[in-house]
């Protein structure tokens, strides 16, 4: 009898042990297809928003990460430096706005440190399709609207704002909560970039291909 019991329990231990190593096999594969498909998608962003602005480093391989409130947040976020004959003239940060009408609303946002913004993607929403989903590229082309503003010129005017608020920004037909948001974050993204100072606070991304 106890020889019995000890050898199911020896079956079960065995295909636990089986089990539990497939699947770590299959998270930790599962994570590096997920890692690779980010770091994709993010070169393809970061190659978007500089498309028409110089620069000479390879940004992918001046990533860094910081933890700032001006960014959405107190979570980690990535951050590049632009250089121009080696010297820093720029960031792209990730960014996120929290009140956007259906949640968080992560972003890209591309500015020298003079105000003068390079371009903007968004990275996830769940605004209503139909109306808040326009800030998607593949929706309208809103977003790119903001590639050549100097944020500093037209806020200091008043004029870095909807247009029902007073500023030069389209909103959307039945729909000023989302672009709002979104307008709000970049406006926080760009102070963060013109900070230089937040440069001696970054810290390099480990594990991160070029």
């Amino acid at each position: 009898m106890l020889i019995k019991i000890f050898r199911n329990i020896a079956i079960i231990g065995f295909f636990s042990i089986i089990f539990s190593g497939l699947t770590a096999f299959v998270h930790e594969n599962t994570k590096y297809i997920i890692n690779s498909n980010i770091e994709k998608k993010e070169k393809e962003n970061l190659r978007k928003i500089m498309n028409y602005n110089k620069y000479d480093n390879n940004i992918n391989k001046n990533c860094y990460i910081i933890s700032n409130k001006l960014l959405g947040d107190n979570k980690i976020h990535h951050v590049w430096l632009i250089k121009r004959k080696n010297k820093s003239y720029g960031m792209i940060v990730e960014s996120v706005a929290l009140n956007g009408y259906s949640g968080s609303i992560k972003m890209m946002v591309g500015s020298d440190f003079l105000g003068k913004i390079f371009g903007v993607r968004i990275l996830e929403h769940h605004e209503t399709p139909g109306l808040g989903d326009k800030i998607e590229l593949k929706i309208s082309n809103w977003i790119t609207f903001f590639s050549g503003m100097n944020f500093f010129d037209l806020d200091t005017k008043g004029k870095f704002a909807l247009k029902k608020d007073g500023g030069i920004i389209d909103q959307f037909t039945g729909a000023s909560i989302t672009p709002r948001a979104v307008i709000n974050q970049i406006k926080n993204s760009v102070i963060f970039i013109s900070n230089q100072k937040n440069i001696q606070y970054l810290q390099t991304c480990k594990n991160r291909k070029e």
